[in-house]
């Protein structure tokens, strides 16, 4: 059972790598975390067949009761999550970045920039987490390796180490997640923000032209509260017959090209946005199948032959 726990968790692994390879965040610092936490399956696999073979005093079962929460929270629990999370969103971002370089002409407004900012801040508190259950994780394989060499009957301060390592992965992990809640939640306006923007377009297309079109058609003449309030009989008297065919002919030219040009360079700008929304469906869908992939029951199966 012990190997086909660490066999199975490795194809969980692959998922991950797979899925960061997707997103281009296969880096080498995401190796080596995949790495260590293939090494940490491999723990979990011996110690779960040492555990039948050892004494159980008090010190034993503490010992593996604090390898086991530590090790599980890292294979199943937050970590893998946190770290595709965190990964996702720096590719998004980088995504983001990069369309705004390709077509200098478009910048995006104030408040959607600085939800921009305010996620680069949320994912460099996050990683610098990810950072401190490195070291803290190395320390940790050093100790169980330790532990499971001497059938887990180590000393009082080797025990308090250990939980104070084990402690200080959960509450980092906290933070992390902390921070990667709020840089998605930033995400999720953004998005939404950009949503809305295009979603004003058509309406604002509407309202240039109709504007563009009293404009032109009554040479300022008439005001457009005006021109509402009068009826076509008396817009004719208070232009005269002919200045008001002269000019019809002339308000259909001029709307139509000034409804033109505004609506060239709204398209331009609609395009932009069409791409950045393009970039959040990408990242989601992709985050959605990683959790279907993760949670179908193979994957379950798996995690429970965790459990000690």
């Amino acid at each position: 059972m012990a190997g086909v726990c660490s066999k199975g968790y490795q194809s969980v692994l692959k998922k991950v790598k797979d899925f960061l390879k997707g997103i281009n965040e296969l880096t080498d610092e995401n190796k080596g975390r995949l790495n260590k936490l293939g090494e940490v399956s491999e723990l979990v696999a011996s110690v779960k067949k040492e555990k039948g073979g050892v004494e159980g005093t008090p010190g034993v079962q503490i010992c593996i009761a604090i390898i086991e929460n530590v090790l599980i929270a890292l294979l199943t629990g937050l970590y893998t999550v946190l770290l595709s999370a965190f990964s996702d969103i720096s590719s998004m971002i980088k995504e983001m970045v990069n369309k705004q370089k390709e077509d200098e002409r478009f910048v995006l407004p104030q408040p959607m920039q600085a939800r921009v900012d305010a996620v680069e801040r949320y994912l460099k508190n996050a990683n610098g987490r990810l950072e401190k259950i490195d070291d803290t994780l190395s320390n940790l394989i050093k100790q169980v390796k330790e532990a499971t060499v001497k059938q887990f009957k180590i000393s009082d301060v080797e025990i308090k180490v250990l939980e104070m390592n084990a402690e200080e992965v959960n509450r980092t992990l906290d933070a992390c997640k902390k921070y990667l809640d709020q840089a998605e939640n930033e995400i999720n306006l953004l998005e939404s923000d950009i949503a809305s923007e295009m979603e004003s377009f058509g309406m604002k297309t509407a309202a240039v032209t109709a504007g563009v079109l009293a404009v032109v058609m009554f040479g300022g003449v008439l005001s457009f509260p005006e021109i509402l309030r009068l009826n076509v009989k008396e817009v004719a008297e208070r232009l005269g017959y002919f200045r008001t065919l002269l000019l019809g002919a002339a308000a259909v030219t001029g709307a139509i090209a000034m409804s033109v040009l505004w609506k060239g360079c709204t398209f331009a700008k609609e395009k932009f946005y069409c791409k950045l929304l393009l970039i959040f469906r990408k990242h989601s869908r992709l985050r959605q199948e990683l959790e279907c992939d993760l949670m179908n029951p193979r994957s379950k199966d798996i995690h429970s032959n965790f459990v000690f």
